[in-house]
């Protein structure tokens, strides 16, 4: 298979495969191709050149002779692009990942089209030259033909130089701008909902692009779960700080030799490296490579405790904000235990429990949790049921001394016994129980008797307590 002739830019195979992908199944990058294409000939190839700058880095150009004469405007729109300092840092951001630098591409694309004149209708150089090469086989005259052609190479350069260059930077400089915001929403939605690869094995987030690109989809078609993804992505965040502050301090014990480059922890034999000026170059070398002989410290700090058990109130009265809130925090609680290897159960309830869901440790499947996201019943509200589900989970060995979060805005009207029940359960289990009480600053009865930590928050826009409570476990 041949490949495909560029404009101005060297375009590898697999760029041009990347980009052939992303575009086949996004309908926005097909439309600004064949709106572009309608307008300049080889616009498909342009919309190619710049896919490739911001997924590959790359800027190695053709040789001049391999350039066409008439695509002079492809080399100056890539010089616009050059000369704004906001596309260097958008190349960083997307750089190796197809779907984010796609969604950049459609873009910029789009501001730029929207800033090109039509050519206005001057016959297209290849036409002429593919007829002239007809009429030569035919043993035709040729001559008008050349100068045809040479009249449609001058009007398209002509064209070239008469592209407005501010107009254009400026149009570019509102795409990047949309762009990053896209960009940021998309990283936010993959990151809220994907925990793994292919079928949700392992931890960490999808790096198949068609994967990403259909959780995106799916997302940006439900208005519930975009709310979710944000407030998901917020809440990820301080849990991660809250996280990495908690564990800075705590890896004390040296546990034997490891190669890294921790100048702090590297071996006395390789700090001796830079005593002598001959093999002070090695002693950088190793640095930079990752290969210093250093002491490896383990944490004193418990990391992986017990299993996580989540419970949210998904009652009439839940419906909007609070659902979106105490959804987004059960998925922060589920990185947390997934990133500590605990396993964890969402348990959604109304006056009986509606969804129970278990992710194992180190396993999420996505499908699962974006069920699980989107389902709503709008009931009335009663705790045991769910309670009890929780407890029964405790009392298996996968879901053993598991801490239990209870998530509602309503009250529930339990007996005694049960109550107190429920008390001797978690003596005998070992477990704890906290509780989020939306709309709450005093906190109620029932909630005290039920949890052993209960947070009231009026209004989950100011969420500090509860953030600072669970974020840590």
């Amino acid at each position: 298979m041949s490949k495909k002739k560029d404009l101005f830019l060297d375009v590898p195979r697999w760029d041009i495969y990347q980009w052939g992908a992303f575009r086949d199944k996004e309908p926005d990058a097909s439309r600004v191709v064949s709106e572009g294409e309608r307008k300049l000939e080889h616009w498909p190839r342009f919309a190619e050149e710049v896919f490739h700058r911001l997924y590959s880095g790359s800027e190695a150009q053709l040789p001049e002779e391999e350039q066409a004469p008439e695509d002079l405007w492809a080399e100056k729109l890539h010089e616009f692009v050059s000369e704004i300092p906001e596309f260097e840092q958008m190349q960083e951001e997307v750089h190796g990942d197809r779907y984010l630098a796609g969604l950049a591409t459609v873009e910029i694309c789009r501001k730029v089209l929207a800033n090109v004149p039509d050519p206005d209708g001057t016959p297209r150089p290849q036409d002429l030259r593919d007829e002239a090469i007809r009429r030569r086989e035919e043993g035709l005259n040729i001559d008008d033909l050349i100068e045809q052609g040479r009249a449609a190479v001058q009007a398209h350069r002509d064209f070239a130089n008469q592209l407005k260059p501010e107009s254009i930077r400026q149009g570019i400089r509102s795409a990047i701008v949309l762009a990053k915001d896209k960009v940021g929403t998309a990283q936010e939605t993959i990151q809220a909902f994907s925990y793994g690869h292919g079928s949700g094995t392992g931890f960490g987030f999808s790096s198949d692009p068609d994967e990403k690109g259909e959780l995106a989809r799916k997302v940006k078609g439900s208005w519930k779960l975009q709310q979710i993804a944000a407030e998901a992505g917020r809440l990820r965040r301080i849990a991660a700080e809250k996280q990495k502050t908690k564990c800075r301090y705590e890896r004390s014990e040296v546990m034997g030799v490891e190669v890294g480059k921790s100048v702090s922890r590297a071996l006395f034999s390789q700090r001796m490296l830079l005593c002598d000026p001959d093999l002070e170059p090695l002693f950088l070398k190793k640095l930079s490579e990752g290969s210093l002989l250093q002491r490896k410290l383990e944490g004193k700090a418990k990391q992986g405790r017990g299993p996580v058990v989540v419970c949210v109130d998904v009652s009439g009265s839940m419906q909007g904000r609070k659902e979106a809130w105490s959804k987004g925090m059960a998925l922060a609680l589920l990185w947390i235990a997934q990133k500590q290897k605990r396993s964890f159960r969402l348990i959604l309830f109304d006056d009986w429990p509606q969804l129970v869901v278990d992710f194992p440790a180190g396993r999420v499947d996505q499908e699962q949790l974006l069920q699980a996201m989107e389902s709503f019943s709008g009931g009335g509200t009663s705790f045991s049921p769910a309670l009890d589900l929780a407890k029964a989970a405790i009392e298996t060995q996968a879901y053993e001394k598991a801490d239990v979060i209870l998530i509602t805005d309503g009250l529930s009207h339990e007996s005694n016994e049960w109550l107190e029940e429920w008390a001797r359960a978690k003596k005998r289990l070992g477990f704890l129980c906290y509780g989020i009480m939306i709309g709450y600053y005093d906190i109620p009865q029932i909630m005290d008797k039920i949890c052993d930590t209960t947070i009231g928050l009026l209004d989950v826009s100011n969420d500090k307590k509860a953030t600072d409570g669970l974020l840590e476990l």
